[in-house]
């Protein structure tokens, strides 16, 4: 209850930076917030810290945040959500537990830029990811799953801070036609 509250607090403090008057953020019936129109956003939590980003909706149209602690992904939980070559493929560019940590976190704001887009679930394994440096892109090898703006590939960005990975998507808006 306090993080959800926190984060709600700062995506506030967010939407105040870029101009925004205050507004509610209330949650629809999945928990997922809601954002003003003209706003796109995305609030995180994990183990006691909390992160929230927001964007005016003509410069993205979609945005996923996402927080976790290094070390929180079980044996169990990776076999359910990811591809054993994902892990093989990168094993070697990093800690196990940070591999882990990153394969997860990625797919968590993969999901929360998507799903606000498409009004579609996308489970863990309907995308493969690869990773290169602090990049990463997802590719949908769901059939059955929309595409945004029929593309295959989300892309993203992670970092890692003081034993934590923050993962960050952000789906440019149309280019204006010329």
């Amino acid at each position: 209850q306090d993080e959800f509250s926190t984060g709600r607090m700062l995506a506030r403090q967010a939407l105040a930076r870029i101009g925004h008057p205050p507004a509610a953020i209330p949650a629809d019936d999945r928990r997922r917030p809601v954002w003003p129109a003209d706003v796109v956003g995305s609030i995180s939590h994990s183990s006691g810290l909390c992160a929230a980003a927001v964007a005016p909706g003509g410069r993205l149209r979609g945005l996923g945040l996402d927080i976790e602690r290094i070390g929180a992904v079980p044996d169990e939980i990776m076999a359910a959500i990811s591809h054993p070559e994902e892990i093989a493929r990168h094993r070697a560019t990093m800690p196990e537990a940070l591999l882990r940590t990153v394969l997860f976190s990625a797919r968590e704001a993969i999901y929360k830029a998507y799903n606000p887009l498409t009004g579609s679930y996308l489970d863990h394994r309907d995308v493969v990811l690869s990773l290169g440096g602090t990049a990463f892109s997802a590719r949908i090898v769901a059939g059955d799953r929309p595409r945004l703006g029929g593309a295959d590939r989300i892309d993203g960005v992670f970092a890692e801070a003081g034993g934590m990975v923050v993962s960050v998507v952000a789906v440019p808006a149309p280019s204006p036609a010329h």
